[in-house]
């Protein structure tokens, strides 16, 4: 039988506190530190009383991250065979759930519209490759200017970094090859130009390989 009921080590480390929800920390046993219970995971237990596991967030984290990496074909083999097995059962479910939260949803796919313009680019111009069945190699446009050192490579002047998307001065890519001519979505294969620039010549042909070091 145990002595002292469960519960976290107070100021003195000599005993037990016996209401962890008065004292407020608890002692990892995986880390072995005393935290908040902010910073452990919340389990409800059958007798609708809220608890507290045993593991910090942190190291919960860690232990299912490292079961995940030493068993990671058996999950997703095992994933798999759940999804063919309830396909029409788990897109019901996700159909309600998006119905339920649609101005959730629409907030938030707003705001990462808005903080994320760079990205949302890049995802198209990749998709736009993958439609034309081009070579795709995966690079951020950011990545492209710090190579071409803010230069548009059409006029040969500088780029405004604050200029944001639709602005005609602003930073975009343009393949030196088109896709519509065979090209490739690559590094070798863009540079930086103003996107005015850009339009100018989206109807012009194939225009010279730059070859990159």
């Amino acid at each position: 039988m145990r002595s002292e009921p469960r519960g976290c080590m107070n100021k003195t480390k000599t005993a037990r506190c016996h209401d962890e929800q008065e004292c407020g920390h608890k002692i990892c046993t995986v880390c072995k530190q005393m935290k908040p219970l902010t910073e452990f995971p919340v389990y409800h237990a059958r007798n609708n009383r809220i608890g507290y596991r045993g593991q910090c967030i942190q190291c919960h984290k860690s232990k299912r991250r490292k079961y995940y990496l030493w068993n990671k074909e058996d999950i997703i083999q095992q994933s798999t065979r759940w999804y063919l097995a309830n396909k029409e059962k788990k897109l019901k479910r996700d159909a309600e759930w998006r119905n339920e939260r649609k101005s959730h949803i629409k907030a938030w796919r707003k705001n990462y519209n808005k903080t994320n313009k760079e990205k949302i680019l890049d995802y198209y111009k990749s998709k736009r490759a993958r439609k034309r069945t081009a070579t795709i190699e995966k690079f951020s446009t950011s990545e492209i200017c710090e190579r071409d050192g803010w230069i548009c490579q059409l006029c040969h002047k500088k780029v405004n970094r604050r200029l944001k998307y639709p602005h005609p001065q602003s930073k975009t890519l343009d393949h030196i090859i088109p896709l519509s001519k065979g090209g490739e979505h690559s590094r070798i294969n863009v540079h930086l130009a103003h996107l005015i620039c850009n339009e100018k010549v989206r109807t012009g042909g194939i225009k010279q390989l730059r070859l990159i070091a």
